[in-house]
């Protein structure tokens, strides 16, 4: 069974994250310079309090309007955090990430953050998978592979 660390260590572990007092255009700026779509939200602890997304984005800026872009990124972050293990397995981010009904999950190793996985690292994961395994039962048939 796949790990979320093979995820990781597949996607990369760079985690973006921001102070929870930034702006929010400040934050669309940092997401657009380093083509992500979710910034890992920080209090000035550094503790983790929540992640904010472009979809958070374009929800909430409907009900700012105007002065959403000067407006504090802790309005418009999701508060609430997931998390799992690193040694967990792919079956088990999709349960959490079904059940929960969202798209990024917050990798834990040894208390601290290891990096985030979305929904699309999931995909893209299982198509690689799927197409390793076609390709070695296409190998096995038609007699290209050598023992």
């Amino acid at each position: 069974m796949i790990t979320i660390k093979q995820i990781l260590d597949q996607k990369g572990r760079e985690c973006y994250s921001v102070n929870s007092s930034i702006n929010v255009l400040n934050a669309l700026e940092i997401m657009a310079e380093k083509h992500i779509g979710i910034l890992l939200v920080r209090n000035d602890l550094g503790n983790p309090v929540g992640m904010f997304s472009e979809r958070d984005f374009v929800r909430k800026s409907v009900t700012f309007k105007e002065t959403a872009l000067s407006r504090c990124i802790e309005e418009f972050m999701s508060h609430s955090l997931f998390g799992i293990g690193i040694d967990k397995t792919i079956q088990d981010a999709m349960e959490i990430i079904s059940e929960k009904h969202i798209r990024h999950l917050l990798v834990c190793e040894n208390k601290n953050v290891a990096g985030i996985i979305s929904i699309t690292d999931i995909i893209n994961t299982l198509i690689r998978e799927q197409n390793a395994t076609i390709k070695s039962l296409n190998d096995y048939i038609y007699g290209t592979t050598y023992w």
